[in-house]
């Protein structure tokens, strides 16, 4: 995933860049909504362990999924959350990394705390943007509770037309 970033970022108009990360977004939303439900979390997602597979973005590195709330400290340090992994909020909140990455091209970096503005004119791009943000609040109560409340925000986003 990391080159395909890198080289999609590069070829697509910036529309059709933004309207494929809320594909990636949307897929990964689908997969961190099924383990939760069968009561799993995949405790290491990254660019790296990102797949397409037949034109579909999936999960890959599945040998460290394992029951919410493990209690074993396993992971990739820069999507890890502040209060450790263990928790489907951890997968959400790397999920806002990549997410993050994606759109600012930067594969070293979690996204910056930014103060979410709430305006109807805003672009795609900035509510993507807010999308990471609220995901990586560095306090759990203002993130995202699960990944099927993130799926409906993006959703949202991709009903909105286009600037």
């Amino acid at each position: 995933m990391d080159n395909y970033i890198k080289d999609r970022r590069q070829r697509l108009p910036e529309q059709a860049w933004h309207k494929e990360c809320l594909s990636i977004a949307l897929e990964l939303c689908n997969a961190l909504t099924y383990l939760a439900s069968i009561g799993l979390i995949h405790r290491d997602l990254k660019p790296s362990n990102i797949l397409r597979v037949e034109q579909k973005w999936k999960l890959g590195d599945i040998g460290l999924v394992a029951p919410i709330g493990a209690a074993s400290f396993v992971g990739t340090l820069l999507y890890m959350p502040p209060e450790g992994p263990g928790k489907p909020g951890g997968d959400l909140y790397a999920l806002g990394v990549v997410l993050y990455q994606m759109l600012s091209g930067d594969l070293r970096a979690a996204p910056p705390q930014i103060r979410i503005r709430r305006r109807s004119d805003l672009s795609i791009h900035d509510r993507l943007m807010q999308v990471a943000s609220k995901a990586t609040k560095r306090t759990l109560r203002y993130r995202f509770r699960t990944a099927e409340e993130m799926k409906q925000t993006l959703q949202e986003i991709q009903k909105l037309p286009e600037k």
